[in-house]
């Protein structure tokens, strides 16, 4: 009797390890497209009389093909949003979607060649003036275009650092929680599974080096070895802005790693504000060489009230600044009669 209440224990045992491993397979499905699920394969042993136990549960995961997939994701994130930067300058300088000047700078040129045809013709001086400020306003609402893309993209960063910031300080306290095994191997399964997923959120945000340890804890670098989690500490960054609005990031409030960080969203967007920049600068030089030649121009020539030596374009009264730019050029006649045209005072309309 004793022996076949044995053999129904015996078969009772397998049949809830079996079971076990049923459930194992029944997650695996359940999880296919869950992010940062790795599956599980039940290892299943015999034991001489007493039946099949689970003698452990592997998770399936390949460190380095992990640590490849990581570096692969700071890069297309990085690209992805430089890719989404610039499409936003593209659309800025767009003339087929009339958010370009080319047109109106032309247009501008050309009524300067309707007034010559006519010098004493009001309409055609006045026509001018409009075609001039239409072109002063495009150029600085590409400005305060290129301004705006630059304050959004600067904000974006600020709040990736955030996040950076929240998925570290996770990092550690589950570090903490690997260290401290539980005897369940599926929840310290689950504490791995939760590990990769952070870390694959962290590479969306910033380029770092990942290091894993014998115990299952991960310490996470910057790309130039700034600790942001070592063992159960988290490390944090912190977001300012420079004297010129551009974006900066310092490692524990001391080190600027801005220049460090080349890959990830933030890198990304770093590298906008770069081009941002460059797109102003460029702006920049363009209207003060268009202002400079035309002023130094027209002050040597005569209006039909016999005025000199006035500067067509000047800095708006409303704006500061000692140079004129982009942001505050500005023209400074309203009078059709002052358009210097003449270049002797004797003949004004020829």
């Amino acid at each position: 009797m004793s022996s076949l209440f044995g053999i129904l224990s015996v078969a009772g045992q397998s049949l809830l390890t079996f079971q076990r491993g049923i459930n194992s397979t029944n997650k695996n499905i359940a999880n296919v497209s869950t992010e940062g699920y790795n599956r599980e394969i039940p290892v299943f042993q015999d034991l001489p009389r007493s039946g099949v136990f689970m003698n452990k549960i592997i998770r399936v995961f390949d460190q380095s093909l992990f640590s490849r997939s990581i570096d692969l994701n700071q890069k297309l994130n990085s690209d992805n949003e430089f890719a989404s930067g610039l499409s936003n300058i593209e659309t800025i300088f767009n003339d087929a979607l009339g958010t370009g000047f080319s047109s109106d700078l032309n247009t501008f040129f050309n009524s300067i060649n309707d007034m010559l045809i006519k010098p004493d013709d009001l309409a055609a001086r006045s026509q001018f003036l409009a075609n001039a400020q239409t072109l002063v306003g495009k150029i600085r609402n590409t400005d305060k275009a290129l301004e705006d893309l630059k304050q959004q993209t600067v904000l974006k960063v600020r709040d990736q650092i955030n996040q950076i910031n929240q998925i570290t300080s996770q990092l550690a306290k589950l570090n903490q929680s690997i260290k401290t095994k539980t005897l369940d191997i599926e929840v310290n399964n689950e504490y791995l599974n939760e590990r990769d997923r952070l870390i694959k959120q962290l590479s969306d945000l910033i380029d770092t080096k990942v290091v894993f340890n014998e115990d299952n804890t991960v310490n996470v670098f910057t790309a130039k070895g700034y600790g942001l989690v070592v063992g159960i500490e988290s490390t944090q960054l912190s977001f300012e802005t420079d004297s010129n609005g551009n974006a900066v990031v310092k490692w524990n409030n001391v080190a600027d790693i801005t220049k460090e960080i080349q890959n990830g969203q933030v890198g990304g967007n770093l590298k906008t504000i770069d081009k941002v920049n460059e797109q102003l600068n460029k702006l920049n030089d363009f209207v003060t060489v268009l202002t400079t030649v035309f002023n130094k121009v027209h002050r040597q020539g005569y209006g039909l009230d016999k005025s000199t030596n006035t500067d067509f374009f000047t800095i708006d009264p409303s704006k500061s600044g000692t140079k004129i730019d982009a942001s505050n050029v500005y023209i400074n006649i309203t009078d059709p009669k002052k358009v210097a045209l003449a270049s002797d005072p004797n003949y004004l309309n020829s």
